[in-house]
């Protein structure tokens, strides 16, 4: 819900060039950052865990200290590149100047993001999920609204404001978690008596981290290549419809994270025939509510860009090719966490690289000729040709369908009705 709320405050003070000038650059960056930090971030999170159950207190110290230490020298390295060379990134990698700014600016806060994501790294493998909710989510969240609610109204430098929100937000976030985290961390991080378990953590990490980074590149590029191949104007265009339409996604991944730990149980308990059969039993119940919200939030998200008006109008059929991609998307994403949950992680990574790949090609494919709706439709087709692997790659290793013919019949058809609702939804609200 803060979220929301921050999403309405940027769509309502920003202007789509505004809004471009502020989103491409923090998209690009974000990709960059976040992946090469999360090379440890799964693996941190897990051999904690792994170590607290094991009971190996010198391996524990190890994991500790040493992604300490990669957090901390990569966020570092990080920060002076992003400082230093903003200047040519904005002008020969996303080819405005308008960039500039905003890239060094953004830069000061690369050292923060590294620091709270180690910490909330550490508080998952204690399973202080409390902790992380409060101090990793609502915390950081809650301060840069009241941050956006202070300064947008009365500065002049809108763009500003939005970029030094998220530094805020950061922040905040590294205190609150460091807060949070301290205890472990006085007993914990220290040189004497650690293990380093270095092989193990990497053949652990390495192929998550390529599948995060590929997930990574597939999220953030579009906005980017759309701002820099067409314009600033198109870019915060895209960016405001990938906004609204990012509550599909997290409803999306809300499901499948729940499901995902009913499979892993039933797999665990050695019962892979009974998680196959559950996958196909509900594929069709996610389609139907899918298919339901999917449609209401074309509507809901169309009637938004028309209300804030200023050009991000133009965003109405991208925010519905959009959501038809999650839409097909959701479908499939289950049979993926079923291939994950049976320790498939090489399928998952094949799984993520093919997505990537075809979204970025078809996105430089269909962008000249077709605009921002071009991007966005890249997104939908990559998404059918994957869940047509994700269907044989699941079959592979369950030895079953995830789905009937009558289920993909009836998803097809509810699809075409989304595309539909999409298509009238163009002519709403005029």
């Amino acid at each position: 819900m803060i979220n929301f709320i921050i999403g309405f405050l940027l769509l309502h003070y920003l202007t789509p060039t505004e809004m471009g000038i502020y989103g491409v650059p923090m998209d690009f960056m974000n990709m960059l950052v976040l992946g090469i930090l999360s090379l440890f971030t799964n693996t941190t999170q897990k051999f904690v865990s792994e170590y607290i159950g094991s009971g190996n207190s010198s391996a524990l110290r190890g994991i500790i200290v040493f992604s300490f230490f990669y957090f901390s020298l990569s966020g570092l390295t990080l920060f002076v590149i992003f400082f230093l060379t903003n200047d040519k990134i904005a002008e020969f990698i996303l080819k405005n100047e308008l960039y500039s700014y905003p890239l060094k600016v953004y830069s000061l806060a690369i050292p923060f993001i590294a620091l709270s994501t180690y910490l909330s790294s550490v508080l998952v493998g204690f399973s202080k999920f409390k902790e992380v909710s409060i101090n990793d989510i609502m915390i950081p969240s809650f301060a840069r609204l009241i941050f956006l609610i202070l300064g947008l109204p009365i500065h002049p430098n809108k763009v500003l404001v939005a970029v030094l929100s998220q530094n805020f937000k950061y922040f905040i976030n590294s205190i609150s978690n460091l807060i949070a985290a301290f205890k472990i961390l006085k007993d914990n991080l220290k040189i004497k008596g650690l293990m380093l378990d270095i092989k193990a953590w990497f053949i652990y990490g390495f192929p998550l981290w390529l599948k995060f980074w590929f997930s990574l590149v597939q999220t953030n590029i579009k906005p980017v290549l759309v701002g820099s191949i067409i314009n600033v104007f198109s870019g915060g265009v895209f960016k405001a419809a990938s906004l609204i339409s990012s509550g599909v996604y997290l409803l999306e991944t809300s499901v499948i994270n729940v499901l995902f730990v009913e499979i892993s149980r039933d797999i665990g308990a050695g019962n892979m025939l009974r998680a196959s059969l559950r996958i196909r039993r509900i594929t069709l119940y996610i389609s139907l509510s899918m298919a339901a919200f999917t449609s209401a939030s074309i509507i809901l998200g169309t009637l938004i860009l028309k209300i804030f008006g200023k050009g991000y109008e133009y965003g109405s059929g991208v925010l519905s090719l959009l959501i038809l991609g999650y839409y097909f998307n959701s479908i499939s994403g289950i049979w993926q966490a079923f291939v994950q949950a049976a320790r498939r992680t090489d399928y998952v990574l094949i799984i993520s690289v093919i997505y990537a790949f075809s979204e970025v090609s078809l996105t430089l494919l269909l962008i000249k000729p077709l605009g921002i709706v071009g991007a966005a439709l890249s997104f939908p087709i990559s998404a059918i040709i994957i869940s047509i692997l994700r269907f044989y790659l699941f079959q592979r290793v369950a030895n079953i369908k995830p789905a009937n013919v009558r289920t993909l019949i009836i998803s097809g058809i509810l699809g075409l009705g989304v595309c539909l609702v999409g298509y009238l939804a163009q002519g709403l609200f005029k």
